[in-house]
């Protein structure tokens, strides 16, 4: 799936990031994924290729017969049944697509993603996701509605084949974290930054010294395990030890 990123705060030890994958396109037929007609990017699923029934909305299933296919949950919020199908599963609450009354539904994207095969037809359901997904559709049948945003550009409006989760890679600093550092040639100097907290001046001479630190990196893919630190200076260059 697509994702989105929220972020606030600023530097390395003030931030708060919400990252959320949109859903992908539902699956398509039993014996042809490809099947499945892309619906419509945003809240609105596509309509059946026959006009006869619409496409759901905000995560809803789209208004089709008995075991038709839920679209995915919102941010918060599951969406919504469209007769008896599973609803999709909002994004806080773990974020999978609905399936239809037979269970063959393909799962979408994380955050809530496509909805089932529709009974006995193989027919897909709509994209979800907090971005709104795409809804696909099928000969007779339509597609169920993105979840949240109808104008987000990380929405997805492709249909694919059963599509799976994505993944999401969060890096982030647990404990304290170096705020900036210069990049100097070999065997020179390296100006750090800590952050408050990182250092304790509890022992030893009670001023910041060598013996205080310790430093572990990686350069160039590899450790570089020869590294110490020879000394410590204050910002005016005089030597803590």
């Amino acid at each position: 799936g697509t994702y989105v990123v929220k972020k606030t705060g600023s530097g390395a030890t003030d931030i708060t990031a919400l990252i959320i994958a949109g859903g992908g396109g539902a699956g398509g037929g039993n014996n042809n994924p490809g099947n499945g007609q892309p619906g419509l990017t945003g809240t609105s699923g596509g309509n059946d290729t026959q006009g006869s029934y619409t496409g759901g909305s905000n995560g809803s299933g789209g208004n089709t017969h008995t075991n038709g296919s839920g679209g995915g949950g919102g941010l918060t919020g599951n969406s919504t049944n469209s007769y008896s199908e599973t609803e999709g599963i909002s994004f806080t609450n773990g974020g999978a697509g609905g399936d239809d009354g037979c269970n063959y539904g393909g799962l979408g994207g994380f955050g809530g993603g496509g909805g089932g095969e529709w009974c006995y037809y193989g027919s897909p359901g709509g994209g979800g996701g907090y971005s709104g997904g795409a809804g696909t559709i099928s000969t007779g049948l339509p597609g169920g509605g993105g979840s949240y945003s109808s104008s987000s550009t990380n929405a997805s409006s492709e249909e694919g084949a059963r599509e799976g989760h994505g993944q999401v890679v969060i890096n982030y600093c647990a404990g304290f974290c170096f705020e900036s550092a210069s990049v100097v040639a070999n065997n020179n100097y390296v100006d750090i930054t800590f952050t408050a907290g990182a250092y304790s001046t509890s022992g030893g001479s009670g001023a910041l010294e060598a013996a205080d630190f310790s430093l572990t990196f990686a350069s160039n893919g590899g450790p570089a395990s020869a590294a110490s630190i020879s000394s410590v200076k204050k910002n005016n260059n005089a030597s803590e030890g």
